[in-house]
């Protein structure tokens, strides 16, 4: 970074991995910088840092607000035992309380076991309905007929998870009584290009444009990077799309100094900034269906997504009660700046 700066450079673009942001941080004085990831200290940067990435925390609120605009507000959440898992349940719970939701139970899973049915009994309360069996089995004396019950005052359920976890733990949910149950993840648990994405069936997720919404000016994009790139663009969408943001910011910041209202219409989602220079994606939302991604149109004030009937395993579901939305051709290319005058707020 230093001898970027003494070289002579005007802007600089990155770092990208989190622990090299933290190491920049300190140093950025005079030079507009945009990190393309967010540092881990939470304190006054400098007014010429700003901080952009694809982060799993902005996805978890992206959630949260998602439940809330379809009525949802009572979660179930599923987080793996790590820090990664502990930052995106506390960006999702803390948004989500904002809104005026909660969260009824929290299970932080195993990583290092493919059972998760211990976490997913006590996040459900199903510890809770074999307990009062074998209490009224015992009472009587006799061995009972029984069916566990789920708790029934949860409207979704909040899964944090990569995709081979999301693919083992989306069955065992079903499984459980829980595949009734509105159930959201990140997108870590989609990789484009797989062929085994069908055990996501019915989870809806947030991704960037790039990979669910492409509108004219992403294909365009799309298919000169295949000319070079091959395939590889698919599974490498996000980092392009991070790239071409990043490009477009870097014509909205130079030059500028503070904090001011952007919002930028781009290929990762719909970027703004907030008062500490950290640039936060909104972002479309798709739900698995034949192992592919379907655009999901936005909510309205009256009406829900549908809930699928619950569908047991070895078994197929008799319907899809989901109408993704179709994308729509763009009348003209998306236009991917738009600027709010300058200001506070």
């Amino acid at each position: 970074y230093d001898l970027a700066i003494n070289n002579g450079a005007a802007f600089v673009v990155g770092p990208l991995l989190k622990e090299e942001v933290n190491a920049i941080t300190p140093l950025v004085t005079n030079v507009p910088t945009l990190a393309l990831n967010y540092a881990t200290e939470a304190e006054a940067f400098s007014p010429l840092l700003y901080q952009f990435a694809l982060a799993p925390e902005d996805e978890a609120r992206s959630v949260a607000r998602r439940a809330v605009a379809e009525g949802w507000v009572n979660a179930v959440a599923l987080a793996p035992n790590n820090s990664w898992g502990q930052r995106v349940y506390a960006a999702f719970q803390d948004e989500l309380n904002q809104l005026g939701g909660q969260v009824l139970e929290a299970q932080a899973y195993p990583t290092d076991s493919p059972d998760y049915s211990p976490a997913i009994m006590n996040a459900l309360l199903l510890n809770e309905s074999e307990a009062r069996h074998k209490r009224l089995a015992a009472n009587l004396g006799k061995e009972l007929e029984f069916e566990p019950r789920r708790r029934g005052d949860v409207d979704f359920i909040f899964m944090a998870a990569n995709a081979p976890t999301a693919k083992l733990i989306r069955p065992q949910l079903k499984f459980h009584y829980a595949g009734d149950v509105p159930t959201f993840t990140t997108s870590a648990a989609y990789i484009p290009g797989a062929q085994d994405n069908a055990e996501l069936n019915g989870m809806i997720f947030p991704d960037a444009p790039w990979l669910i919404n492409p509108t004219a000016a992403i294909a365009d994009q799309q298919s000169a990077l295949r000319e070079l790139w091959g395939n590889n663009v698919d599974q490498r969408g996000r980092f392009f799309a991070l790239g071409y943001d990043a490009y477009q910011l870097t014509a909205l910041l130079n030059g500028r100094s503070g904090r001011f209202n952007l919002s930028l219409d781009g290929m990762t989602g719909t970027v703004a900034m907030d008062r500490d220079g950290l640039l936060h994606r909104d972002l479309d939302f798709a739900r698995f269906k034949n192992g592919e991604p379907q655009l999901l149109a936005e909510p309205s004030a009256t009406s829900e997504l549908p809930v699928a009937p619950v569908t047991m395993p070895g078994t197929t579901n008799p319907a899809d009660p989901f109408t993704p939305a179709q994308p729509q051709p763009d009348p003209q290319p998306r236009s991917p700046i738009t600027i709010i005058s300058p200001g506070a707020g």
